[in-house]
């Protein structure tokens, strides 16, 4: 969508067909090289539209797509499949690394989460493999690799953790992920352990979801979160409680 002359988006702008595809669900943009990726749960496919292809279509762009000869479509080579996942016909999503090195794949139906390495050379995303989670098996377990446990995992973000950037680490950044039907926010460690971070207080008759607002594990609870942001200026997580009906949100203080 181009924008209007003020600025702005409306509905007057004009829209422009860059990819198109089937069943996609997520998208993620390459914070190094540009490169759009995103996904179609038909096959498990990942696709990658390449910035120069976009910069090159954009630089000839008239009023008639025709004569660019750009349709948006995979069979034009407008842009490419890299890879399919393991299980077809399921919902995963896309989260890039700040650095661009890796990026993680959540297979929301699957139960496990998925680690792509981003080949510097070839500028491409290569064969994911797991990090995290069971196939097809759901459950609530902190531990390392594929020994943990997760249930429906959804929406993740990275978050610099300080105490790495003092220790000189390579990696610096925790994911941090909703597990939906664990009702809980959990993270990911650079080292593939993975920790409840808030969420399934026990209440006195036994739920570990509801709305209770509180410190962390020990009073706080949630049903079904499925979003999560990060702000880092104030640093403060921002959740979608889903079946809550609710944003709720994390901050500092909260954590001490």
């Amino acid at each position: 969508m181009t924008r209007n002359a003020n600025g702005t988006f409306s509905d007057q702008s004009n829209t422009q067909v860059l990819a198109a595809y089937r069943q996609c669900n997520g998208v993620a943009v390459h914070p190094v090289d540009g490169d759009i990726y995103f996904n179609s749960y038909e096959n498990g496919q990942l696709f990658r539209l390449s910035k120069d292809s976009l910069d090159s279509y954009l630089s000839r762009q008239t009023s008639s797509y025709s004569e660019n000869n750009w349709t948006g479509y995979l069979e034009d080579k407008c842009f490419e499949e890299l890879f399919k996942i393991q299980d077809p016909s399921y919902e995963f999503q896309v989260t890039i690394h700040p650095t661009g090195k890796y990026a993680y794949l959540t297979v929301i139906n699957r139960n496990y989460i998925l680690r792509t390495d981003y080949d510097e050379a070839t500028h491409r995303f290569t064969t994911p493999y797991v990090i995290a989670g069971l196939n097809g098996t759901g459950a609530w377990v902190d531990a390392v690799g594929t020994n943990a446990r997760v249930n429906r995992p959804y929406q993740g973000v990275f978050v610099k953790n300080p105490q790495y950037e003092a220790e000189g680490r390579d990696d610096v950044y925790d994911y941090y992920f909703c597990d939906c039907l664990n009702f809980c926010v959990r993270y990911v460690t650079p080292d593939g352990l993975m920790r409840t971070y808030a969420g399934r207080a026990p209440a006195t008759n036994g739920n570990i979801w509801g709305t209770e607002d509180g410190d962390l594990r020990q009073a706080a609870r949630f049903r079904d979160v499925t979003g999560i942001a990060y702000d880092k200026a104030r640093e403060t997580f921002y959740v979608l409680d889903h079946n809550n009906r609710r944003i709720r949100y994390i901050g500092k203080e909260e954590e001490e």
